[in-house]
């Protein structure tokens, strides 16, 4: 399956400011417009930033695992020259909270670590999901 990024998926909200920039996942719908509205709600001058699913351009294949999207993700914001993947904050509402929590897990895991990871609205966890204090898995 294919997990070369699609860089017109990470998608700008907000470019205001030049602090460290937000990056939300998106959520099981796999769209990240609602994050305008995130977007107003944010104090300073700090960018905002979405990645959207693969799968939802015409074309694609979705992915359909949680490391699958986190690999991609970190791909996706790897590729940038202005981010680099151990400054930035991670964060994801409901689904995409746990693509962040695996972004943040396969990041430390290379020897980085994100500034920060923020969950909104976490999802309920399901059952083929084990949470442990170190890991987020799927089995």
């Amino acid at each position: 399956m294919q997990i070369e990024p699609n860089p017109k998926h990470l998608v700008r909200i907000s470019a205001r400011g030049d602090a460290v920039p937000l990056v939300m996942c998106h959520a099981i719908g796999g769209t990240v417009l609602f994050y305008h509205h995130l977007s107003r709600g944010l104090t300073g001058e700090r960018p905002l930033y979405a990645i959207q699913a693969q799968g939802i351009e015409a074309g694609e294949e979705p992915l359909d695992d949680v490391q699958s999207l986190a690999a991609r993700c970190i791909s996706m914001i790897a590729k940038r020259k202005d981010m680099d993947i151990a400054s930035i904050h991670l964060g994801g509402y409901s689904f995409g909270c746990f693509v962040a929590l695996e972004m943040a897990r396969l990041i430390e895991a290379s020897g980085r670590k994100p500034r920060s990871v923020v969950l909104l609205a976490p999802s309920p966890i399901p059952n083929q999901i084990s949470v442990d204090a170190d890991t987020v898995e799927v089995e």
